[in-house]
Order: structure tokens, then sequence, then C-alpha cells
């Protein structure tokens, strides 16, 4: 009964809400330069390996999208969640979340009214203070390197230095690119708290989610090796990246093609046991890096042009699985991407999710190894 009363009321007060917000609706632009043109679509590279694939895989690749303007929106009065989410009386501000086109509704309803009843900070520096990060940045490795990175890029062309509100707790890779951005100076929100800003600067994010400006993205490597005082690229390695101790996406063959990762010259890798500083520096050593989808293939970002990258990616087609979001990072940052579909391993809860454990099959490994390495 209590459970049947909650949804009820949670039902009502969406409802009223979105009412109170719709008498004047979300809005999309704030004062602020536009620092970045819009772009037309351009075709993208299938993948280098696309005639090995099926033909219905295949398909999903090659897509380009087109990218609209991008500014620093100045906002006065601003109500922004730990997450990044900007919201005033009732009304959603759409750039803070509209990369992805499933997450506006997210934000409707009873989320609105944490700005009257849920917890605030109020941020009391007279200085205009920056926003970078957006829902899915808190603690996700790929969605603070490859969204965020290029968004304090643009930060830091109009307010260089400024106070950057964050989200609690803030990971130490988060802490240390900030800095490098020129961004010391932290004001974290705990979990389910509200920051009440009066003078906030927030970038637009630089492509859509799962899509990236390749100028920007190659821009935030540059300063990312700079900083870390790596002399450019050298080293031949080649890098299996393993899953293994991850809970999700692993690779459950992976013992199986073993013999045929030695064969070709591949190390075997396990990014939780090194700093970020040692990952970026394994990268820029590498030549070639395999490994299951998943945050490990971020660090890709700091391959050097031309390597190659060769993703194992669950063989399904449904929307809630494929996702592309390395491929059109590969290509962003000029790299020659290989995709060998693997088997789903799971036909429980996890079946129509990007979650599944996988397994690879060895002769189309082979097959991709083969074509990197003819001379072997």
């Amino acid at each position: 009964m209590k459970a049947r009363i909650y949804r009820l009321v949670k039902q009502v007060s969406d409802r009223g809400i979105q009412v109170l917000g719709g008498l004047r609706g979300p809005w999309t632009v704030a004062d602020g330069p536009v620092l970045l043109p819009a772009v037309p679509a351009q075709p993208v590279p299938l993948p280098r390996n696309a005639d090995q694939l099926p033909a219905s895989f295949r398909a999903l690749f090659g897509h380009g999208i087109a990218l609209a303007e991008r500014r620093v929106h100045r906002l006065r009065n601003a109500v922004v969640s730990w997450h990044g989410v900007v919201f005033q009386q009732f009304r959603l501000f759409l750039p803070s979340v509209w990369a992805t086109p499933r997450l506006p509704p997210e934000f409707n309803g009873t989320f609105l009214l944490r700005q009257w009843m849920g917890r605030h900070q109020d941020v009391t520096t007279p200085e205009v203070v920056g926003l970078v990060h957006g829902p899915w940045a808190a603690g996700n490795y790929y969605h603070w390197m490859v969204d965020t990175l290029p968004r304090l890029l643009l930060l830091q062309r109009t307010h260089p230095g400024c106070p950057l509100l964050l989200f609690e707790p803030v990971p130490a890779y988060v802490r240390q690119t900030a800095a490098m951005f020129g961004f010391e100076r932290l004001l974290p929100l705990p979990p389910e708290t509200v920051a009440n800003v009066p003078e906030l600067a927030m970038p637009d994010y630089p492509a859509p989610s799962g899509f990236q400006d390749g100028a920007l993205s190659l821009a935030a490597r540059d300063r990312v090796i700079e900083a870390l005082h790596l002399k450019g690229f050298a080293g031949e390695r080649r890098v299996y990246v393993s899953r293994s101790r991850q809970r999700l996406r692993r690779l459950l063959n992976e013992t199986a093609i073993e013999p045929l990762l030695r064969q070709y010259g591949f190390e075997t890798v396990y990014f939780e046991e090194l700093s970020f500083a040692e990952q970026v520096r394994l990268m820029t050593e590498t030549t070639v890096l395999v490994g299951v989808h998943g945050a490990n293939l971020t660090n890709m970002l700091f391959l050097r042009p031309a390597a190659a990258v060769v993703e194992l990616m669950n063989n399904s087609t449904h929307e809630a699985v494929f996702n592309p979001c390395y491929y059109y990072l590969a290509n962003s940052l000029q790299l020659s991407y290989y995709c060998v579909p693997c088997q789903a391993a799971s036909t429980g809860d996890n079946w129509q999710a990007n979650d599944s454990d996988v397994v690879v099959e060895y002769a189309a490994l082979q097959e991709v190894f083969a074509s990197l390495f003819p001379s072997v």
C-alpha cells in the first residue's frame, strides 16, 4: 500500500512540476561568446576490417554527425546539482544535459523540487564559477576524459583558472587533469546536493555524447602529455588491456587467446595497477592497443597518430547494446580502427545491455592480427 501511495504522489508531483516548468519552458541560451562555429556532418571512415564484418553490423558504422556552434554560457543565480545539471525556477537549462537526448526527461518532475526542498550549498565566492561536468562524468573515466577535458579547454579561453564546481568525491585523475588545464581551485558538491551559484560559466558540450570534436580531443591529449613532461611518442609496444579484474564486460576466453597474443608480441596490461601518469606514458609508447569495449579503451586518447586500435565489441545490433563511441574516438584521433564482433556470454538480465561478458572468435582475431602484421 505504501509503495502504491508513493507512486501516486510522485506521479501527481511530477505532473505538477512539469506544468509549472512548462509555463515558461526550459531555456537553451544564456549570455556568453560563441567560441566554435557549427560544423556540418562529415562521413566517417569504416573500420579497417569492414569487409570482414557481418553486413548488418557493418551498416552501423560510418555515420557522421553535425556539430552546432558552441559557446561558454554565462548564467546568473543558477542552481546546479552535484552531477552538473543546471536549473532555475523549475526551468531546466538544456545545454547542461542535452548532449544525450534521452537525459532531459529524467530531470523534470520531482527532481526539480530539490531547488526548494533538497540540501543546499551556497557558493559565496565573488568570482565567476566554472561548470564543465555533466551527469555521466561523475566517477566515469570515459566521460571525464573525452567529454569534459575539451570543455575545460573552452572554459580556459574565457575564464582561465576560475573556481571549478565539481562532484564529490573527486577522483585523483579528475583533480590531476583539472590542474593540468589550470583549474586548481575546486568546489566539490556532496551527492544529492545543489549549489546556489551567483555567477556561473558553463561551456557547451563540444559534441553529442558518443561523438567528439577531433581538434579539441587532440588539443586535450597534447595538454596532458605536455603537463606530464613526456617527450612525444616513442616505442613500439603492443598492448592487450585486460578487463578480467573488472565486474562487467570481461573476455571470458581470454586464456584461450593468450598464445595468439604472445605470437604477435602483445603484453597483457591491467590499467587498474597503474597510476594515471603511468597509463599515459604506456600509451605514448604503444603502436597497437587491443581491448574489450569499456573505459580502458579511453586511453587511446594518448596513442600516437596512425597507431592502431582493435576493439572487441558485443556483436548485438540492438540499440541498447551497440555503442560506437570508441570507433568515433579513434577516428577523431586519426587512429587506425579495427572491430572484432564478440558473442555475448549472458542471456539473462544483461543480454540487452552493454554490460555482458563476451567471447571472441579466435579465427576472427587472428585475421585482424594477420592484416596488421603480415610479416609474422
